[in-house]
């Protein structure tokens, strides 16, 4: 199997910037662990785009998976009910 390389989006950075300390640990080990499985269970594909989420508490973490070029770029990470209004 090979790795993925995960690419975080710049507007993904400032909203990790933003984070607690404790839950930008957990979301930063959970987005390296992307390129091992882009597609490991728990993660959601999204209806009606091409994006898949995972979950970190409240956090959802969204991104895309190109498996040509074995990338995964990281677009959007925020709050449940934040995420998915951007």
């Amino acid at each position: 199997m090979s790795l993925y390389q995960v690419i975080v989006e710049t507007s993904a950075e400032r909203d990790f910037k933003k984070l607690p300390h404790d839950t930008a640990q957990r979301v930063d080990a959970k987005m390296q662990s992307l390129a091992a499985d882009p597609r490991h269970p728990g993660c959601l594909r999204l209806a009606g785009v091409d994006l898949w989420r995972i979950r970190v508490g409240r956090i959802r973490v969204l991104y895309e998976i190109d498996d040509a070029s074995k990338t995964v770029h990281i677009t959007n990470i925020d709050d449940r009910s934040d995420v998915y209004r951007k």
